[in-house]
């Protein structure tokens, strides 16, 4: 099996990539602990605070992959 050594310019890319992948979980992660204190204020069923949610960590994850391809064509 051969080996492929990533160059430099690669790796920075695939830094550069994976650290907002890392905040938006992070992000994410932080709003599901303060759900229960969201539903109580704005009386949302779990189900209505699930669904925005969802979309919060999907924009998250759609803006974070349309930046690291956007990255990896500009090489």
């Amino acid at each position: 099996m051969s080996e492929t050594k990533m160059t430099q310019t690669q790796k920075r890319i695939l830094f550069i990539g994976l650290v907002p992948l890392f905040m938006s979980l992070l992000s994410v992660s932080s709003i599901n602990v303060v759900l229960p204190s969201i539903s109580s204020d704005v009386h949302a069923s779990t189900s209505a605070l699930q669904w925005v949610l969802t979309g919060y960590a999907l924009s998250f994850v759609e803006s974070s992959v349309g930046w690291f391809v956007w990255l990896a064509l500009r090489q």
